[in-house]
């Protein structure tokens, strides 16, 4: 019984493809006649694609735009938002923010104005007089200079 429906689909299967080539078979008239029904297809479409060629040029110019812009956006994420470079600070008797600033940065002497950055970056240990620190603290001090130029900046902003 399987075998048989088997059998009968296979003879189905064929009978159908046959006709199916049975009446594909064009003669050479029919043949350009097809040939030439494309040809004009293609004429009369020609000018529809190559509007849409255009304007998918065009959309691909905006998204080469978008993605330098968002390449962009993500390097300036990565710039504001990497973790600083750090190094700690142990407080000695008799220091103060300027005092510190002016010996732990290079040059020696001429990054004083990096106290308030060190205040600012250790208010939770400092309070709020930056003028009152005590012996033990420990301090981080940053070590990135991009940050020192933002600070350096409102010192010469504020002269």
């Amino acid at each position: 019984m399987r075998y048989s429906k088997l059998i009968l689909a296979l003879f189905i299967g064929i009978f159908a493809v046959s006709a199916v080539f049975a009446q594909e078979r064009l003669t050479e008239e029919q043949a350009l006649n097809k040939f030439k029904e494309y040809e004009q297809c293609i004429t009369e479409n020609r000018p529809i694609v190559n509007g849409l060629k255009a304007e998918v040029d065009q959309l691909q110019a905006e998204v080469d735009q978008l993605l330098a812009r968002k390449s962009e956006l993500n390097r300036q994420i990565a710039e504001l938002t990497r973790t600083p470079d750090y190094v700690t600070y142990i407080v000695k008797e008799g220091d103060c923010l300027w005092w510190i600033a002016k010996r732990q940065y290079q040059p020696r002497g001429e990054r004083w104005y990096l106290w308030k950055m060190i205040y600012d970056d250790n208010k939770t240990v400092i309070g709020p007089n930056p003028d009152l620190i005590l012996p033990k603290q420990q301090f981080k001090l940053n070590q990135d200079p991009t940050v020192w130029e933002r600070y350096r900046s409102q010192v010469r902003g504020g002269r």
